[in-house]
């Protein structure tokens, strides 16, 4: 059985989810991760990526990696149409070393979601609450509208966050009222929202959990087959600061 080698990396993370976090200018709400991975008998493919990187040694940062943020936000402003030559030819460079041979899994996570979650974990569905239409419809709202109050509770004082929490769905509702037919089916979510906000338990601890990420991972490699494996872990550091996980069938 052939063993597969694979890689991961993350970004738009920060490890202690705090009111910093969730309020910063640039606040993006998606964790992204991604794992790259191919036959141990092909790696040849490392040499290519070497290759790669040798060619534009001149585009890596102070830490010796190629980040994207060395292309300028201007460039993607009509897509792949904006990006001048040079960009270009770099981006096809790269995707030219991805085949029908490499695996790819990447997971996308909603930081404010992954906090609802927590909060609401007590909560099931029912015949009376439809649970997970709850906890989407909250985390929606939050995202959407980022009421900064309500956030600031959940770090600063998580004891009034029902309380503010019930105050922004109740102030929605009103704002509802302005445009009745366009805000029909939101004000509905808020009002059931409302009906059961009384029951939260208590603030749980809100710390990143990677579950989700490796959950998502292991139900890929057993879509694949891939049983004999090995996870290298990027700790964002140097070559010292990496883990490597291994499974083997015969373990």
């Amino acid at each position: 059985m052939s063993k597969y080698n694979f890689y991961y990396d993350e970004s738009e993370h920060s490890r202690k989810i705090n009111y910093k976090t969730v309020s910063a200018s640039n606040y993006y709400d998606n964790f992204v991760t991604m794992i790259v991975g191919w036959s141990a008998e092909k790696n040849d493919i490392l040499q290519q990526h070497a290759a790669f990187e040798t060619r534009y040694a001149d585009r890596k940062d102070r830490n010796g990696e190629i980040k994207s943020t060395m292309f300028p936000q201007k460039q993607f402003k009509y897509g792949f149409a904006s990006l001048n030559k040079q960009n270009t030819q770099f981006l096809n460079d790269f995707l030219s070393l991805f085949d029908e041979d490499i695996h790819i899994y990447f997971s996308v996570s909603s930081k404010i979601e992954y906090l609802v979650l927590q909060l609401f974990q007590g909560y099931r569905n029912s015949f009376l609450i439809d649970a997970d239409l709850m906890k989407y419809s909250i985390t929606k709202a939050l995202v959407v509208y980022r009421p900064h109050e309500i956030i600031k509770c959940l770090y600063g004082s998580p004891e009034d966050f029902l309380e503010e929490l019930k105050r922004f769905f109740q102030d929605r509702i009103e704002y509802n009222k302005n445009n009745p037919e366009l805000k029909q089916a939101e004000t509905m979510a808020f009002q059931d929202i409302l009906l059961v906000l009384d029951e939260i338990s208590d603030v749980p601890e809100l710390d990143w959990d990677y579950h989700m990420s490796f959950d998502g991972f292991n139900k890929y490699l057993q879509e694949k087959d891939i049983q004999n494996y090995s996870l290298i872990i990027d700790k964002e550091g140097g070559i010292k600061d990496k883990i490597q996980l291994q499974r083997d069938s015969d373990s």
